[in-house]
C-alpha cells in the first residue's frame, strides 16, 4: 500500500497549475503571433460565432469547445469568465 500512496503523491504533486491558463490561452501562446492574434480578436468580436470558430481551429487541427472559447470571451467576469485574465 506504500507504494501506491507514494505514486499517488508524486502524480498529485505533478498536476499543472491551471488556475492561471485555460485551453484558449495553452493554444494561444503556442501559435505564432500573427495567428494568435487573429484567434484573440475573433474570440473577442462579438459578431464571431464560437461554434463557427471551434469548427475554423478543428478544421486546423486545435480542438477547443465552444464553451471554452466563450468563457475566455467572458474572461474577467468572475462567476462566468475564464481564469485567464
Amino acid at each position: 500500500m506504500k507504494g501506491v500512496l507514494v505514486s499517488l503523491l508524486d502524480d498529485l504533486n505533478s498536476l499543472p497549475d491551471c488556475s492561471t491558463i485555460c485551453g484558449v490561452g495553452k493554444l494561444l501562446k503556442s501559435l505564432p503571433e500573427k495567428e494568435s492574434a487573429a484567434v484573440l480578436k475573433a474570440i473577442d468580436n462579438p459578431d464571431t460565432s464560437m461554434t463557427m470558430l471551434a469548427r475554423v481551429l478543428e478544421k486546423n487541427g486545435y480542438v477547443l469547445h465552444r464553451k471554452t472559447l466563450t468563457r475566455h470571451r467572458l474572461r474577467g467576469q468572475k462567476e462566468i469568465g475564464c481564469v485567464c485574465s
